[in-house]
């Protein structure tokens, strides 16, 4: 597993929507596995607005993927025969 640390940002707008206040620290992290898929996400954000100082913390874990098997619906071969048509 090789991990990715944040090392800043180049638009602040896309982590603050949504948010009131001004970013002032942000820090993440990203694991990719050796097949190079991304198995973990986090990032913490510092915001102050006129309360205080807020902590948002967000994780995305990914587990288990490639072990899901999922059936072809019937529909599929109709929607493909109009796609080509």
């Amino acid at each position: 597993m090789t991990e990715y640390t944040l090392a800043g940002l180049e638009d602040q707008d896309e982590f603050t929507e949504g948010i009131q206040g001004t970013l002032t620290d942000i820090s993440g992290t990203l694991s990719v596995d050796d097949d190079d898929v991304i198995r973990q996400v986090s990032l913490t954000r510092e915001v102050e607005s006129r309360t205080g100082t807020s902590t948002l913390q967000s994780q995305l874990a990914l587990s288990e993927i490639g072990s899901t098997t999922v059936e072809e619906p019937e529909w599929t071969s109709e929607a493909e025969d109009a796609d080509s048509s």
